[in-house]
């Protein structure tokens, strides 16, 4: 992995500095825990000039939760989630997504609004600098042929790996984005564009600086009631093999 390239880095103490900061620095990226984004930088995937710290701002690292609604700020990092017990009894399948992501470094380290804002991954792309080129790049950066489907015409087959989106878009949650002209209030579904591509994040469907400010479920309009009891299963290899030694 290469060495990590030089940037500037901005605290914010408040939302309305953030706001401020990425309205100066437009190729600022916004650091929560950085488990993502500086393997990214260091492996040469991204080379913002200016990383912003929103670890300080009270706003962003609230939890707020009861049978009514469930309110997390974008800076609340992961084990944070899984380890609150209004989250664990009202929002099971939240609690327990959180819990499945990576490992205890990386739910220590990352965010809500980090993992939400995931970029699409994949073998062919997550790899440093180097090793891209000796692979003629790929469609997700500057090539003409995805990797994985040689023959997919065009089409990007990188994953989004994300794991509190579902269990959030299950209870039908809202996210605020907060930006130059004001905030507002989308359904977490509208934040994402449904499909990988070369020149737009999976995650940048609002653009224009916004940032997710919170994500919050209001229990008037969900996509199931209030008492219907949820929770989060996640497949994997070692579970896959397990279930296959339970079948006789």
């Amino acid at each position: 992995m290469d060495a990590l390239l030089e940037f500037a880095l901005v605290r914010a103490a408040t939302l309305e500095e953030v706001i401020g900061a990425r309205a100066r620095h437009p190729d600022s990226r916004l650091l929560g825990g950085g488990t993502d984004l500086v393997v990214n930088i260091r492996r040469g995937i991204l080379a913002p000039p200016v990383l912003i710290d929103i670890n300080r701002v009270a706003e962003l690292r609230a939890i707020r939760a009861d049978a009514r609604s469930l309110e997390i700020g974008a800076a609340v990092n992961i084990a944070e989630v899984a380890a609150h017990q209004e989250v664990m009894r009202h929002y099971p399948v939240v609690a327990q997504a959180a819990e499945f992501i990576a490992g205890p470094t990386h739910r220590n380290m990352g965010t809500v609004g980090g993992n939400l804002c995931l970029d699409t991954r994949c073998l062919f792309y997550n790899q440093s600098e180097w090793w891209r080129a000796a692979n003629h790049h790929c469609l997700k950066t500057t090539g003409e042929v995805c990797h994985v489907a040689p023959k997919s015409r065009g089409v990007c087959f990188a994953t989004f790996s994300g794991d509190l989106a579902p269990a959030l878009l299950a209870l039908n949650a809202e996210v605020d984005l907060a930006g130059p002209a004001g905030r507002r209030t989308i359904a977490l579904e509208n934040l994402y564009i449904g499909y990988a591509r070369q020149d737009r994040p999976i995650t940048e469907n609002e653009g224009d600086g916004k940032i997710i400010s919170r994500c919050g479920r209001v229990s008037s309009s969900p996509r199931c009631g209030r008492a219907t009891p949820s929770a989060c299963a996640r497949p994997t290899t070692r579970s896959a093999y397990a279930a296959r030694s339970n079948i006789r």
